[in-house]
């Protein structure tokens, strides 16, 4: 019995090493999904700079736009009606088309403005797929963290087991 009792702490030992091996694999799975988290903290730093710069250029295309607006009001009916100002000796401006043309922004700012809403859209895009590949490397990485931590725990439990059984087999194999 007593062999049987050593043999038995003998395997226990060993079964402990491998516990603590797993423990210590553990331990460098959490340190991953520490530096994921930090990773995907990066990310969202990345996605909230690209928003900053997407409303800055947003913000600073309605300024030049606002600004090239003219400040003057359309003259009104009298003589020289259809006409602004730097206008004289020209034809009168016929239709809305011309009209608009002729107070709108010009063609330059026209094309910058485009430009920089595909800017914003291509900013806002990119966030988006940072962000929902964040998301999912994030989520996998916790359910592999919920596996091995329930694996752990159930192995644990049934070590200990072990451990009161043999502890209890000793105590039976001493004489009396």
């Amino acid at each position: 019995r007593r062999r049987a009792a050593e043999a038995a702490a003998a395997a226990q030992a060993e079964e402990l090493c491998a516990v603590r091996r797993r423990l210590d694999w553990y331990i460098d799975t959490q340190r991953l999904l520490s530096e994921a988290e930090a990773e995907a903290e990066g990310l969202r730093a990345r996605v909230a700079e690209l928003e900053a710069r997407g409303q800055a250029e947003v913000q600073a295309a309605a300024t030049q736009t606002e600004a090239l607006k003219p400040k003057a009001a359309l003259p009104k009916h009298k003589a020289g009606a259809g006409r602004f100002p730097g206008q004289a000796g020209k034809e009168p401006l016929q239709g809305l088309g011309e009209l608009l043309a002729a107070v709108g922004p010009p063609p330059e700012e026209v094309e910058e403005r485009a430009r920089l809403q595909a800017r914003v859209e291509a900013l806002e895009a990119e966030r988006g797929e940072a962000a929902a590949a964040a998301e999912r490397r994030l989520r996998t990485l916790r359910q592999q963290h919920d596996k091995v931590t329930a694996s752990l725990e159930r192995r644990v439990e049934a070590l200990a087991k072990q451990l009161r059984d043999a502890e209890a087999a000793k105590a039976d194999a001493r004489p009396p």
